[in-house]
């Protein structure tokens, strides 16, 4: 049943990321840009990135595309968890849940998994497009939904077990 739960919300992350992409498309045409700067990949989250420099200034560049693709899959991500797993709870769990909506390995597993697929300059900017390819995000989010919901098992069980010695307390009394 937590797989179940865990693979729900991988597709509903998902789909919400990409379909997200799909509406951030621009036509918009940055002056001396290349042709894909600000356009989308399909089958990937992307974020384009233009710094002031050359090429001594890539690794800046790089950073900078790591931290905002970063930001992005976790404003998304919690959003997600948040709206969906929060329903139908009391309060222990919902706070619960919105402390393990913050990921603290999200900016590890993006710098190990981001691609950068487009580099280039041009008249004293640099432009850097970084992305993840769908399938790595997603098996990521598989593994982190299904911690997230073993978390709330376990405190479902647990809070079950103090209720029932309480009970047998009370009882006994």
């Amino acid at each position: 049943m937590l797989e179940t739960i865990a693979l729900a919300l991988v597709s509903t992350l998902t789909s919400f990321l990409f379909e997200q992409q799909l509406l951030e498309i621009q036509s918009v045409k940055v002056d001396n840009a290349p042709g894909w700067f600000l356009k989308e990949k399909s089958d990937h989250i992307c974020e384009s990135t233009a710094i002031r420099g050359d090429y001594s200034s890539l690794d800046e560049a790089k950073s900078t595309a790591i931290d905002r693709l970063t930001l992005k899959i976790s404003a998304a991500s919690s959003k997600v968890i948040q709206n969906e797993l929060t329903a139908n709870r009391n309060e222990n769990e919902k706070e619960l849940i919105r402390s393990l909506a913050v990921d603290r390995n999200v900016k590890e597993f993006v710098t190990a998994n981001a691609e950068f697929t487009n580099i280039a300059t041009k008249k004293e900017w640099v432009f850097l497009r970084s992305c993840l390819a769908k399938d790595p995000f997603s098996a990521y989010q598989t593994r982190r939904m299904t911690d997230i919901a073993k978390q709330i098992s376990i405190q479902k069980r647990e809070t079950g077990l103090r209720e029932l010695h309480e009970m047998i307390r009370a009882r006994n009394k």
